[in-house]
């Protein structure tokens, strides 16, 4: 029974594309102006690249602070190399993608790829699922289709981040979703020893000399954005709240005798039709509200 659902699932992922390149319709990229961008790694915990890189690109310094459209500001992972960042306190997990790894691809379609690993503790590791529908090998200079590609960084061109949510890994009572404090990328070597999640190999392309592998340009740390109170409305009878909400998302509406945690209740729950929400209570001067994304 086990083999057979196995086969179901890997079958509907052949058969539905991933999402496309950057800029087109419902492509994941996370742009360089993203608002979700809260920071940016700060800390290289350790680096060792792998063969075929010079010395040139060797500097993981030029992994931390910003990405940037300059296709020389970036460290080279070499031939399966590896980099980790750490932070001195746990990365959100909270709705949607928790960070964005920039590569500095010049095309949609050239995309050089590397497996993505978090740890909270910097010893045990878990990765993010993979897929890769690639059929055969591409060659030195061949192309990569970005909607046969899923869970690996390196999907999109320069200026445009693969997005990764901590939610997405698997279950692993070492690791603690909620408390990752390391980001590991391994370059994926791209001659199709290395494999995806479902055990088949990944192509990208191979061989490359000079700077072999991965290129980094930069690891965002996303948050949602901040739900804004935009107007408090005010009547004899009632009081209305308005905030600015993300279209789709769902949140519930609480209120609070004395604003301590154990006190808040849901009033109403309700998903957002439009950038702002609205909601009108009747007025009492013992009652504060709030607005809460259900994830």
């Amino acid at each position: 029974m086990k083999t057979l659902i196995f086969l179901f699932l890997f079958t509907m992922a052949r058969a539905d594309d991933f999402d496309p390149a950057a800029g087109q319709a419902g492509s994941l990229a996370v742009s360089l102006n993203d608002s979700r961008i809260r920071g940016w790694a700060e800390t290289v915990h350790r680096y060792e690249p792998g063969p075929d890189v010079d010395e040139t690109w060797q500097t993981p310094a030029k992994a931390l602070g910003p990405a940037n459209d300059d296709p020389f500001d970036v460290v080279g992972l070499g031939r399966g190399g590896l980099i980790e960042f750490s932070w001195p306190a746990p990365l959100l997990n909270g709705p949607g993608p928790d960070i964005a790894i920039f590569e500095n691809s010049f095309s949609d379609r050239f995309l050089e790829l590397a497996h993505v690993e978090v740890s909270s503790d910097g010893q045990n590791w878990q990765r993010f699922p993979s897929i890769s529908q690639t059929a055969s090998p591409t060659g030195s200079f061949g192309i990569t289709e970005p909607t046969d590609l899923s869970g690996l960084a390196g999907k999109y061109r320069a200026t445009f981040g693969t997005p990764f949510d901590f939610s997405d890994l698997p279950e692993n009572p070492l690791v603690d979703r909620n408390a990752i404090r390391f980001v590991r990328l391994i370059d994926v070597v791209g001659d199709g020893s290395n494999l995806d999640s479902l055990g088949h190999p990944i192509y990208d392309p191979y061989p490359t000399f000079g700077s072999a592998g991965f290129d980094l340009d930069g690891l965002a740390v996303l948050a949602p954005p901040p739900l804004t109170l935009l107007e408090t409305t005010l009547t004899s009878s009632a009081v209305t709240f308005t905030w600015s909400v993300e279209p789709g998302k769902t949140y519930a509406v609480e209120s609070s005798s004395d604003l301590s945690q154990e006190s808040w209740q849901p009033i109403r729950t309700l998903t957002a039709s439009s950038r702002s929400l609205t909601h009108h209570a009747p007025l009492s001067t013992k009652s504060f509200f709030r607005l809460r994304h259900i994830p």
